[in-house]
């Protein structure tokens, strides 16, 4: 075998001397052509256009994520003891803002933060230590969804508006008003829910800019839902007759139904919160309450059944006939129907008895309704429900919408789901999984008063 043979199959080749220099060459001044072409002014100034492009599509993406959060504003200690509103603990009340784009900024989302009840000191204490019953366990912000949304596409009604989300607090669907704190475990305890509403509404107007509304929508989720019912005449009272205002109640509209025991356990649960809080010396509804000054009932004016006849203000009332919470709590529900078919004759008749304390609203002129056969407990406030086309073709979205611009509401604002059984409509995710995702989150605060 010749030398070059053997010198390829050993893996190298001994290269004639005048090609290296000249290859040498070449490559010496390919990279003096490299650097300069890397060093003129022409690539500097590419190179300084890209990353400023590229830092203004972070910022912009940094700015558009910010203002998917509502940032927690917490009154001063000054504020408070001056109007004498304190969450449970005894913090300061607060609220969560995104503030609006231009040319929106005097159209406002108000909206009442839920989350349950406490039904005797006990429950109050514990609730003080935490977000729910305190300014100083909050989060400094929290995502904005549904109609707090800022996306366009989600929101593309309110999506410009200022966004507020009053932090529930009291325990008591913001409608307290116990002149004197209780004293347990060597805490003070306060029991102040329509203080509190009054105070951040007063703060907002004197602050935030609310003194400039033309619109207003005042809504609620959950027991911030039923808070809408009791208080929506009276917040309606702080703004001009010339404000367009609008209620919205979303799964708020929890009915006085006996549970699946023939057990009236709702009603004496929320009769424990009135007394407890003293809400009569609140602001409920003034008409109801003299309805009902000669029974002696005007704890009655607590329950959106016996208020909502009352309501002067424009409501629009997004609920399900099987509301999630409404089957743990106050059917008291604790299986799948279809596992459990003693469950159906509770449903058809919680059903059944829920459609007929509909009909006021049904017939009404000037309110609207959405309700769906969802095993659902609110929807206003998400996205994914928010914009769900469960029936008719339409999304609660879009059924406020047609509500709220539409001049005549009467006929074309009322929608009920099916009601054949439970599970008619296919949009409804009724599975086990989804029976069971619902139940772990209601088991971890579960109350059943015999």
């Amino acid at each position: 075998m010749g030398p070059h043979i053997r010198a390829v199959e050993e893996g190298y080749v001994k290269l004639d001397k005048n090609k290296s220099v000249s290859k040498a060459i070449r490559n010496k001044k390919m990279k003096i052509r490299c650097r300069k072409c890397f060093c003129s002014p022409c690539t500097v100034a590419l190179l300084i256009v890209f990353c400023w492009i590229i830092w203004f599509l972070l910022w912009i993406y940094a700015i558009d994520d910010a203002e998917k959060y509502g940032k927690l504003v917490t009154l001063s200690m000054e504020v408070s003891n001056r109007r004498g509103a304190f969450c449970l603990d005894g913090s300061p009340p607060g609220y969560y803002i995104r503030k609006a784009g231009e040319g929106s900024e005097s159209s406002w989302v108000i909206f009442l933060e839920g989350g349950d009840w406490c039904w005797n000191v006990t429950d109050c204490y514990d609730r003080s230590h935490t977000t729910l019953g305190s300014t100083a366990f909050g989060p400094e912000k929290v995502e904005f969804n549904g109609i707090l949304s800022n996306d366009r596409i989600s929101n593309p009604d309110f999506y410009n508006w200022n966004a507020v989300m009053i932090k529930y607090c009291d325990g008591g669907s913001f409608s307290g008003n116990l002149s004197f704190p209780v004293s347990f475990k060597n805490k003070n305890i306060y029991l102040r829910g329509i203080r509190i509403l009054d105070t951040v509404m007063k703060h907002l107007k004197e602050s935030e800019g609310l003194d400039s509304a033309t619109e207003v929508i005042f809504g609620g989720t959950a027991s911030g839902g039923l808070a809408v019912f009791a208080h929506a005449d009276h917040i309606r009272q702080k703004f001009d007759p010339s404000v367009k205002f609008h209620a919205l109640a979303d799964g708020g509209y929890l009915p006085m139904i006996r549970n699946s025991s023939n057990y009236q356990n709702f009603m004496v649960s929320l009769q424990r919160v009135y007394n407890l809080h003293q809400v009569l010396t609140g602001s409920l509804n003034k008409a109801c309450l003299a309805s009902k000054a000669q029974s002696e009932a005007m704890w009655q004016c607590f329950f959106p059944e016996f208020v909502y006849p009352h309501i002067q203000s424009k409501i629009f009332v997004l609920d399900s006939m099987y509301n999630s919470w409404a089957m743990w709590y106050i059917l008291n529900m604790r299986c799948h129907p279809s596992k459990c078919k003693s469950e159906q004759a509770n449903l058809n008749r919680y059903q059944s008895e829920f459609l007929h304390l509909l009909s006021p609203i049904e017939a009404s002129k000037k309110d609207g309704m959405y309700v769906t056969s969802c095993f659902v407990e609110s929807q206003a406030s998400e996205d994914t429900l928010w914009n769900k086309n469960v029936f008719d073709d339409q999304s609660p979205q879009q059924a406020f919408h047609k509500w709220y611009f539409s001049s005549a509401k009467s006929v074309q604002s009322k929608h009920i789901d099916c009601q054949d059984k439970f599970n008619c409509n296919p949009q409804c995710d009724w599975s086990t999984y989804a029976f069971n995702k619902i139940e772990r989150k209601y088991k971890k605060k579960d109350f059943f008063v015999m």
